[in-house]
Order: structure tokens, then sequence, then C-alpha cells
């Protein structure tokens, strides 16, 4: 039979789990939202758009597993869509979006741009 923990038990492993990253862990972060970053900024489609780059999930959030965890970088289009006036949002209805940037556009740019310009990267090293 499982034991089960008390909750001062569960709240001290949660404290001891919830730690900042350590030092390479640090470098790991930055270095990988950099390379996004980058790929994105230098991606043709992705010119004159307002987009934002950033970690997200358990970095920043101090709730990695150290040494074993996967860096999350998030890659958000900002303001993607226009409604029909204020009077669609002001009477509840839906919002609608005639524009070129679907969630499977935005997601295969960005597949493109990491493997374009990763692949340049590191072939021109």
């Amino acid at each position: 039979m499982a034991r089960q923990l008390t909750y001062e038990q569960r709240i001290a492993l949660i404290n001891k789990w919830k730690n900042p990253p350590g030092a390479s862990e640090q470098l790991r972060l930055e270095r990988a939202e950099r390379m996004v970053k980058q790929a994105v900024l230098r991606h043709e489609p992705f010119q004159g758009l307002d987009i934002t780059v950033a970690s997200k999930g358990s970095y920043p959030n101090n709730t990695n597993v150290r040494g074993d965890s996967d860096v999350d970088i998030m890659v958000k289009l900002n303001d993607p869509f226009h409604t029909e006036g204020l009077a669609a949002w002001w009477f509840g209805q839906q919002a609608s979006y005639a524009g070129p940037w679907t969630r499977q556009k935005l997601r295969r740019e960005v597949e493109d741009a990491l493997t374009t310009d990763l692949v340049v990267v590191v072939s021109s090293v």
C-alpha cells in the first residue's frame, strides 16, 4: 500500500522542487530563448509584425526538475485579430478574423524559421 504524505510533507517536497534553475540551467534557458528569438526575427514573413518570444512553463515558474527539464519557448503573435467594430464586442458576438495568420500558418512559419535559421547557423560555424 502506498504511503500518503502529510500536508507538511507535501509542502516540504514542493518547496524542495520549487527552486530557480542553477547557473548552467539558466544559461541553457537563455541560449534557447535567444536562438528562437534570433531565428524568428530573421524570418522574412515575420518582418514588421509584433511578436513576443519568451520562456514559459517550468523554468520561469521555478517548478523545473533539475537536470531533467525541457525548455519551453513561446512565440506569440500580438494583436492578430480584428473585430467588426465595437458593436460586435459590446453585444458579445464572436470576434471574426479574416487575416492571413491562422494558428496553423503561425505554427508552420515558426517551424520554418527554426529549421531554416538553425541549419544556416550550424552550417556556417
